[in-house]
């Protein structure tokens, strides 16, 4: 009787072992702050909300996907982000914004809107993921609406910034990417 207890149990341990120390070990990655790429106005006026980021729901995944061809999006095996990924992508929108603006009240998510009103910046991502070799492509339509819900400025971003070919190097350039589209923005605004 205790033969078979202790197969079992050796078993069990070398399942367990073999499942803890095995492959890879996963990363949670998210975006981060990038600094202004040069001299910007100071911005003035009204302060600025930064909308719910559009996303397509292929990219909007917990994991990493980046790009193995012209139509092909693969899942990192060892990478996810560290929260929804819209959620993360308005975050360091809005972080990059107050960066570039050090005179304006960029709202963060979720803040109120002052009695006054606000500008808001609204952001449709049509791709963003990296490429084999690391290099993110970031094509984006964004748009700036009065406190009344009138637009005032309409553009189109892209940007490819070239990077390292790893996950957590891949999610910096992708915060690099939105560093340059917040350039973009702070400009008109």
């Amino acid at each position: 009787m205790r033969l078979p207890r202790l197969v079992l149990a050796l078993a069990c341990a070398a399942l367990l072992g073999g499942c803890a120390g095995g492959g890879h070990q996963m990363v949670y990655l998210t975006l981060v702050r990038v600094p202004p790429s040069g001299g910007l106005p100071p911005g003035s006026g009204l302060p600025v909300a930064v909308a719910p980021v559009e996303i397509p729901a292929v990219l909007d995944q917990a994991g990493l996907m980046v790009a193995t061809g012209a139509a092909a999006l693969e899942t990192a095996p060892d990478a996810r982000w560290a929260g929804p990924f819209d959620g993360l992508a308005r975050s360091a929108l809005a972080r990059d914004l107050a960066a570039r603006e050090p005179g304006l009240k960029v709202l963060a998510p979720g803040e109120p809107v002052p009695p006054s009103g606000a500008r808001t910046v609204h952001v449709m991502i049509e791709a963003f993921s990296p490429d084999g070799s690391g290099a993110v492509t970031l094509s984006a339509t964004w748009w700036l609406t009065g406190p009344s819900g009138q637009e005032l400025h309409r553009a189109a971003f892209r940007t490819v910034v070239p990077g390292a070919a790893n996950s957590e190097a891949e999610a910096a350039t992708m915060s690099a990417a939105l560093g340059q589209l917040a350039d973009a923005i702070a400009r008109a605004l």
